[in-house]
């Protein structure tokens, strides 16, 4: 099953993460890096050239443990091929387990024409942002703002 039930993400990039990782694009198995200073706020991943889950899952924990010690934290991550899914899960997760406001953004290759350019030029990056606050009793709020992934599963859900 796809994470929460999403389509446009997860499986449906099986094919082209595997052609990724044949031409060498994407490290098939990274040596992740998180670097943190004992008495920083800062968190620092490096990827290790390989897709962004395993990068996003060791800067999760080690920003949570940060920002429950320091009160607030902050984590880079470098060095990774693509969020390849949503955005909303890690920081849904970081305010469901840990009572955490989060946020995440990442920054894409153009893959958008602007709007009013007059020409299908890419020029625009989908720059994707989620965030998510606790809320006693209930699930996580927050926003979320998707990328390229939806696009192209609904063009392609439409024929178009």
């Amino acid at each position: 099953r796809e994470v929460d039930g999403k389509s446009a993400h997860g499986l449906r990039r099986v094919a082209e993460v595997c052609d990724a990782i044949r031409r060498g694009d994407v490290a098939a198995a990274p040596a992740v890096k998180t670097k943190v200073a004992q008495k920083s706020v800062v968190v620092r991943v490096d990827g290790g050239g390989g897709l962004a889950f395993l990068a996003l899952t060791e800067a999760a924990d080690a920003v949570a443990a940060a920002a429950l010690t320091h009160g607030v934290a902050v984590a880079a991550i470098t060095n990774t091929h693509g969020v390849s899914g949503r955005l909303a899960p890690w920081v849904e997760a970081l305010a469901r387990e840990h009572g955490l406001v989060a946020v995440l953004v990442a920054n894409t290759p153009a893959y958008l024409a602007a709007p009013d350019a007059g020409d299908a030029e890419r020029v625009l990056g989908t720059n994707p942002i989620a965030w998510a606050a606790p809320r006693p009793g209930a699930e996580p709020a927050g926003a979320r703002v998707v990328i390229e992934g939806n696009a192209t599963f609904w063009r392609s859900t439409a024929g178009l």
